[in-house]
């Protein structure tokens, strides 16, 4: 069954001294079309603000002239930003991002008395609106709202910095890794080894991010049941259900 709608946010910059690779930008772009496969209607957010910003929403068009022709680029912009675009068709001087925001579906512009402030909201309508964020470095005062927002099952996260470490699977739907691992348990009769285990089912059980298991080992507000039936397309949480298994 497709989802109806299916927001991906792709917004801030990597840490200093890091940048993408054709080949991640590639998986990126994989990861667009596996999405756009998976719903009825695909929208790509992103701002205009940093080189990783700007590439993505190219590439976005270009699959939209492509393969991906009801796919939906919208710009989260600013008054400022929208009226320096305005000013350059007039004046035929072009800007950085002049080509993208001409052929962007849709703005959001988020307005704010100071660029600090601006910032944040900016921030928060990607944590509050997007299914998917691949994201940058973010402010600290972000962090606690998007944890929330993924422990409740409402956002799933990618960080630029993790790419390059295979944090997007070949296949963005991995319920069959679940499926895989209960039957390997039931098979060794829930007595397991950690030498036993085959490498690639090792590797999908340990997690880079404990933290975001956290909400739910500490205050259990889910059930058992539900925490087995967690919506995971990036196999975050199959670590959880792993455990949530064997446990109970």
């Amino acid at each position: 069954m497709t989802a109806k709608e299916f927001r991906i946010g792709f917004f801030g910059k990597g840490q200093k001294g890091f940048s993408l690779s054709v080949g991640d930008y590639e998986q990126l772009k994989s990861l667009v079309i596996q999405s756009y496969n998976h719903t009825d209607r695909l929208i790509v957010y992103t701002s205009l603000h940093t080189h990783f910003e700007i590439t993505v929403a190219r590439h976005i068009l270009a699959l939209r002239k492509g393969e991906l022709p009801n796919l939906r680029l919208e710009i989260v912009t600013d008054r400022c930003q929208l009226r320096n675009f305005y000013r350059s068709q007039v004046t035929g001087k072009p800007l950085a991002y002049t080509d993208i925001m001409r052929e962007a579906n849709d703005f959001i512009p988020l307005e704010s008395d100071f660029p600090s402030l601006k910032y944040l909201k900016v921030v928060r309508f990607f944590i509050e609106h997007c299914d998917l964020l691949v994201h940058g470095v973010l402010p600290q005062g972000m962090l606690r709202i998007m944890e929330e927002r993924i422990a409740c099952g409402a956002l799933k996260t990618i960080s630029v910095s993790d790419i390059r470490q295979e944090r997007i699977p070949e296949s963005y739907y991995l319920d069959r890794l679940l499926e895989e691992s209960v039957r390997y348990i039931r098979d060794k009769h829930f007595q397991i080894s950690v030498a036993d285990i085959p490498l690639r089912l090792l590797a999908a059980w340990s997690t880079r991010h404990p933290a975001r298991m956290r909400p739910y080992c500490l205050s259990f507000p889910y059930e058992w049941a539900d925490i087995l039936q967690l919506k995971d397309p990036q196999a975050v949480f199959l670590p959880l259900k792993v455990f949530t298994y064997a446990y109970a």
